[in-house]
């Protein structure tokens, strides 16, 4: 009955039954107070009224701080569950701990909310921030506006805004989103979903999809090899690895495939300063379209459409389309062939048949199957080359402005070294010579001529 007696004793001091009529009945309510510990194997509450002069409820051994420093140590508005829960919190406000040692040894924190085992602990200045998983942001600092949730994940000291969701995942930027586990960034205002670290580490303004994307480096037409820099900005990255299937540039508006070339510059190295404008796309390999192309113009008609001039060449000689001046005047439309290495020729091979709707004109040697026929003008004694065949040759040249004239046919054999020329009419012995050598005409100016003198040489061949 010892223990009887002792409740009885305490009644005037600790329990205080208070009787309320509700509905009909008496309840009886005992309000305990003047206790600093109350120890219990079990307990049973209907409710339970817990909190400080400050509002800060503390749950689990150690917890918090003991109610008659809440206004010493500024913390108000506060609930922590766990061993060690926001124990010796000091200057923190509506903020909520939940887990073992979680918010332990915070200062100056508000309006934040951690969970999980260690979770915030040691973390300081820090305000609007959700950080959920063991050990996430240990010994934080200046972090403001930031959500990290995942195991073993921090967010560096002094940055803000940032969104983590995976474990282990690291950065000290601010203004990040970071979905994936054991990343890390340098930068801010990125973008980065997948599993593993960017290398190399990327600076700002980027958007980064893949498991550990590693940009490769890139070649250029002629053979040059360009490496991402590290602290890239303003780009965007999708693959896995060093497989980057597409690539991007936020600042020039650039999409690459196949290719991690997202510059504006000159593909050849030989022009390094010289940048493209209006480039949206750039395939870094062969290009496959299974229905058809159609460039400047709505698809649907042919395989291959292009409204427009354009260009082909393989560096040695090239075909243009475009609309044009030339000798004659503008034209519509325009066809060039012709060699764009120096020296060099072009040689167009038609096997089938070439019709011809309207006027030719040929400034070069022209040949078929039964003649060769060059045809022009000179100013001096000049040469034409390789105009002479196995055959009968015919040459005919007229004075610009005078009635000059002259022509000459020559027997060439099938050694093309024993020449005879027969048949020569001329109104003018001085006015020009002709001698042929080694497949070439040679004209040579005498006196009495007015420039330009007109030839046409044609060779009428036999084999």
């Amino acid at each position: 009955m010892s223990s009887t007696t002792n409740y009885q004793s305490y009644l005037p001091y600790v329990f205080r039954p208070v009787y309320t009529y509700v509905n009909g009945a008496f309840t009886t309510t005992i309000n305990l107070s003047n206790i600093n510990t109350m120890s219990a194997n079990i307990a049973s509450f209907g409710q339970v009224n817990i909190g400080d002069s400050n509002a800060n409820v503390y749950i689990g051994c150690n917890a918090g701080n003991s109610p008659s420093n809440a206004t010493a140590y500024v913390t108000s508005n506060n609930s922590s569950l766990g061993v060690n829960s926001a124990a010796g919190a000091c200057n923190v406000i509506n903020s909520v701990f939940a887990g073992t040692f979680c918010g332990a040894n915070v200062q100056n924190i508000s309006n934040s909310f951690f969970a999980g085992y260690f979770a915030g602990f040691s973390n300081t200045s820090n305000t609007n921030c959700v950080f959920i998983g063991t050990s996430n942001s240990i010994n934080v600092k200046n972090t403001s506006n930031s959500i990290n949730i995942g195991g073993n994940s921090t967010s560096t000291t002094s940055n803000s805004w940032n969104i983590f969701l995976g474990t282990s995942n690291s950065n000290s930027g601010s203004s990040n989103i970071m979905i994936g586990s054991s990343m890390s960034n340098y930068g801010s205002n990125n973008i980065i979903i997948g599993n593993g670290s960017v290398s190399p580490a990327s600076g700002n303004n980027n958007v980064i999809l893949g498991a550990s994307v590693a940009p490769p480096s890139y070649t250029l037409a002629d053979g040059t090899t360009v490496t991402i820099p590290s602290g890239f900005s303003n780009k965007f990255f999708l693959g896995r690895g060093s497989n980057v299937l597409m690539a991007g540039d936020f600042s020039n508006n650039v999409i690459s495939i196949g290719t991690t070339n997202t510059s504006v510059n000159s593909c050849n190295s030989a022009y390094p300063n010289f940048t493209l404008s209006n480039i949206s796309l750039d395939v870094g390999n062969y290009a496959r379209f299974q229905k058809g192309l159609s460039i400047g113009c709505d698809p649907g008609t042919y395989t291959l459409d292009v409204n427009g001039q354009f260009r082909t060449t393989d560096g040695w000689g090239q075909i243009a389309f475009s609309n044009n001046f030339n000798g004659t005047g503008f034209s519509n439309s325009f066809v060039e062939m012709k060699s764009v290495y120096p020296g060099g020729t072009m040689t167009v091979n038609v096997a089938g048949q070439l019709l011809v709707t309207s006027n030719t004109v040929v400034s070069g040697l022209t040949s078929s199957a039964g003649y060769y026929t060059a045809k022009g003008s000179i100013s001096a004694t000049s040469t034409i080359s390789n105009v002479t065949r196995p055959g009968i040759l015919l040459v005919v040249l007229t004075d610009g402005t005078t009635s000059n004239y002259y022509t000459t046919t020559y027997m060439i054999n099938s050694l093309g070294n024993s020449l005879t020329a027969y048949s020569v009419q001329s109104n003018s012995a001085a006015w020009v010579t002709i001698s042929v050598a080694s497949s070439n005409v040679t004209i040579t100016t005498g006196t009495g001529i007015t420039f330009p003198i007109y030839y046409n040489i044609t060779s009428f061949p036999t084999v």
